[in-house]
């Protein structure tokens, strides 16, 4: 085989492995996050941590130049998230509406990670 396609498939697999590791980490960083919003949205701040890590394996994969660079969700960053939506819920004119809330957290995560 090619051993650009043999880089290429170890890559994958790293990535894979990686997000297979920290699979529990995401999501319980997930529910962290989207605590301050209630019961309800636990299981949407699971899926958000399953996406995470979902996208964080297949990104680190791709764009990565070794296959021993890995993602690792961080605690803190669940909590910075937090309080963003703590702070958003204390405003009066966005704390009627937790879609929007939700929606401006995804935006800020989606920004920071493309910068």
């Amino acid at each position: 085989m090619d051993s650009r396609l043999i880089a290429w498939r170890q890559d994958i697999t790293a990535g894979a492995i990686a997000s297979i590791i920290s699979l529990p980490v995401c999501v319980a960083s997930g529910v962290l996050a989207f605590a301050p919003l209630g019961p309800n949205y636990a299981a949407m701040g699971a899926a958000a941590g399953l996406c995470g890590a979902i996208v964080a394996g297949a990104v680190s994969a791709l764009v990565a130049t070794s296959s021993f660079i890995t993602t690792s969700p961080r605690v803190s960053e669940s909590l910075l998230l937090a309080s963003l939506i703590i702070a958003l819920s204390n405003n009066p004119a966005v704390a009627n509406d937790k879609h929007l809330i939700v929606v401006a957290v995804f935006l800020c995560v989606a920004l920071g990670g493309l910068w």
